[in-house]
């Protein structure tokens, strides 16, 4: 009866000592470092910014000198306007006189074809100086791209084995985009959707129900073969 008890209490002994052994191997096994920081998709930034000038005129008069419309020119001609770039005018005041010297402003700006906008000295431009007496500030509002920090090889030219993508995951997309977008204020705000040319929607459809569409190409590689072979007379 003794050396079965005893042999029981060997039993759960080594029972005992084996389950804490797999717990403390287990707990070995596990991270105490928490869970990491996920990643997410590398983005351009778009971010706006602004170039100031003033133009000054004579007190109570809207005439433009011809050495103020020079350096205007000069202004702008010097910042080589681009597509999505635009202008904003700036006057003293909320009146007629202000009306009338932000279109002598925006005539003499024309032929560089740029949006023009006109505000008054209560709501200024970001960065803008406070107007003076007699003087109205232009500045071109433009949008540039700031790529991300790219390529990053932080870990290493293998794979990572901690459930996390790569370091160097959408650098190139994004790179990419940055660099090809025409407009990058179309980064931050997609533009409104301009109303559709209906006479032109009718007559697509017009022509599609009287059959006068152009035929699609076949699958076939003889098809469009043929289709380069008559465009370079070499089916005669």
């Amino acid at each position: 009866m003794t050396t079965t008890t005893n042999s029981r209490t060997l039993l759960r002994v080594a029972t005992a000592a084996a389950l804490i052994m797999g717990v403390t191997g287990l707990a070995a096994c596990s991270s105490t470092d928490g869970s990491p920081e996920l990643r997410v998709a590398r983005q351009p930034i778009p971010k706006q910014v602004g170039f100031h000038h003033t133009v000054s005129f004579a007190p109570n008069s809207a005439t433009l000198s011809r050495t103020e419309q020079e350096r205007l020119r000069a202004f702008v001609a010097a910042l080589e306007p681009d597509y999505g770039d635009t202008l904003l005018v700036t006057t003293d005041a909320t009146s007629p006189l202000g009306d009338r010297r932000a279109r002598i402003i925006a005539a003499a700006l024309r032929p560089a074809e740029i949006p023009i906008y006109q505000r008054a000295a209560a709501d200024p431009a970001p960065g803008a100086s406070t107007q003076s007496a007699g003087s109205v500030t232009v500045t071109l509002r433009r949008t540039m791209v700031e790529l991300p920090a790219c390529p990053d090889f932080s870990d290493g030219w293998t794979a990572v084995f901690n459930n996390q993508p790569h370091s160097n995951w959408s650098c190139a997309t994004a790179t990419n985009l940055g660099l090809m977008v025409a407009n990058p204020a179309d980064l931050a705000r997609g533009r409104d959707l301009t109303p559709a040319d209906g006479q032109r929607l009718a007559g697509s459809i017009k022509r599609y129900r009287e059959g006068e569409t152009k035929p699609l190409l076949g699958n076939a590689v003889s098809d469009i073969n043929a289709i380069k072979s008559a465009k370079s007379g070499g089916g005669k």
